[in-house]
C-alpha cells in the first residue's frame, strides 16, 4: 500500500460519496472493511519501508565476507530505471452510493505509469540522489519494452518476459558503461533487481551487476 515516504498523506486513494480514504486515515479504512487487525500489520511494515535508505555500498563494509570485495565496489553507481506513458490505476471510486463499498460497482481514476505502478511510486529511487556518495543515474522508458506486467506475461510467458527485460537491462548496461545497482520498476523473474516504492510491494530488492 502507498506510504507517505512517496505519496502525499492526504491524497485520496479510495473515494466514496461521503468520504475519502488516504494514508492519513488507513485505520478508518481497515475498520470499514472489517479488517481492523490490518492496522497493526501495516504499522509494523511501514516502519521498515518508510525509511527507504540509499543502498550505500560502504554500509555493507562491516559484513566480513564483503570486506575483500570493498575495493572493487568503490563508486558503484545506482541505476534507477522506470516506465511511464501507460495509463495506470491511481484511485478507486465508489461514487454512486456508499453501499457499493467495498464489493459493489467501482470505477478507476487513471494517471501516468507503466501499466501497473504509477510514475510517482516508480520514481521513488530518485530520492536517493544527493543522499549517498555514489551516483544515482536515471533512465525512463516510454512504453519501450514490457512495462504492462499482466499484458507482458500473457504475451511472453514468465520465462520469455524475464528474458526480454533482462536483455533490455543488459543493453542499457552496455550503453551506460557503468557498473552499479539496477533499481527497476518492473517485477523480476529472478534475473535482476526490482523495487516498487509503495504501490505494489513492500521493501526493496537490490542486486549488483
Amino acid at each position: 500500500m502507498p506510504g507517505d515516504h512517496i505519496f502525499d498523506r492526504h491524497q485520496p486513494l479510495v473515494t466514496l460519496v461521503s468520504k475519502n480514504y488516504s494514508i492519513s486515515n488507513y485505520d478508518e479504512f481497515f475498520h470499514d472493511l472489517g479488517l481492523d487487525h490490518l492496522s497493526k500489520s501495516y504499522r509494523r511494515v511501514s516502519t521498515l519501508i518508510n525509511k527507504l535508505t540509499p543502498p550505500e555500498i560502504e554500509s555493507f563494509a562491516t559484513v566480513a565476507w564483503v570486506l575483500k570485495f570493498v575495493s572493487l565496489l568503490n563508486n558503484l553507481a545506482t541505476h534507477c530505471l522506470y516506465g511511464y506513458g501507460v495509463l495506470t490505476e491511481e484511485r478507486f471510486l465508489f461514487n454512486e452510493t456508499d453501499a457499493d463499498f467495498p464489493d459493489g460497482k467501482m470505477h478507476y481514476e487513471l494517471g501516468d505509469g507503466d501499466g501497473s505502478v504509477s510514475t510517482i511510486s516508480a520514481k521513488g529511487c530518485l530520492k536517493w540522489k544527493n543522499k549517498q556518495r555514489e551516483l544515482v543515474h536515471e533512465r525512463d522508458y516510454n512504453d519501450q519494452f514490457p512495462a504492462n506486467h499482466s499484458k507482458s506475461y500473457a504475451m511472453y510467458g514468465r520465462a520469455r518476459f524475464g528474458a526480454a527485460i533482462s536483455a533490455s537491462l543488459l543493453r542499457y548496461r552496455r550503453l551506460s558503461d557503468s557498473p552499479g545497482y539496477f533499481c527497476a520498476s518492473y517485477f523480476s523473474s529472478g534475473h535482476f533487481c526490482a523495487s516498487h516504492f509503495g504501490a505494489s510491494c513492500f521493501g526493496t530488492k537490490l542486486r549488483s551487476y
